[in-house]
């Protein structure tokens, strides 16, 4: 037994590794427990991302369909408008149209009314230096010598027949013709 000390000292030491091994041991279930909570804690962490990151999804998605039906509106909105302002282009060119005609008649009537109105200020001038009461045969002779080429002495020369009252109310009529025309000239 010689050798006792020796032994005590392997099982002192097989005692140290033992605890040296149950300490690794427990240190190392320590630290295998802390690494298990914190991939619990990043699973849930993720996890929580993941849901975060669905709902973002979802609420986009929502927000893709209404945006999608809004520009779906938007788009018909666009073409209703480009057709109203179709119609509205060619109801302004068929109004400019219709004033342009309307200028130009409007033009025309003043340029037929001023020559009526000429026309009747040379028949009141020429009717003005006849003196009525002419006989019948003296007023045709006249008329042949004026031919058809001058009406408006052939109706000065035609007037020359008619009886002083009937003269009379001829120029009359005709001056209020004449004014009448002017006023109406002078209204539009």
């Amino acid at each position: 037994m010689k050798n006792k000390s020796p032994l005590s000292d392997i099982a002192r030491m097989l005692a140290e590794i033992r605890q040296d091994l149950i300490l690794q041991e427990h240190e190392a279930d320590n630290l295998h427990s802390q690494q298990e909570h914190e991939c619990e804690e990043e699973i849930t962490e993720y996890a929580r991302r993941i849901d975060e990151a669905q709902v973002a999804r979802d609420d986009a998605e929502s927000e893709i369909i209404l945006l999608h039906a809004e520009i779906s509106n938007l788009e018909n909105d666009i073409a209703g408008k480009a057709k109203q302002l179709e119609i509205l282009d060619n109801r302004e060119a068929a109004i400019k149209e219709q004033r342009e005609t309307d200028a130009f008649n409007y033009a025309a009537r003043l340029a037929q009314n001023e020559e009526v109105l000429s026309a009747l200020d040379l028949i009141l001038e020429k009717l003005n230096s006849v003196t009525p009461d002419a006989s019948a045969q003296s007023v045709l002779m006249q008329l042949a010598k004026t031919g058809p080429k001058n009406p408006i002495m052939a109706l000065a020369q035609l007037a020359s027949g008619f009886s002083k009252e009937s003269f009379a109310k001829t120029i009359e009529k005709l001056s209020q013709i004449r004014d009448e025309l002017e006023s109406q000239i002078a209204e539009e």
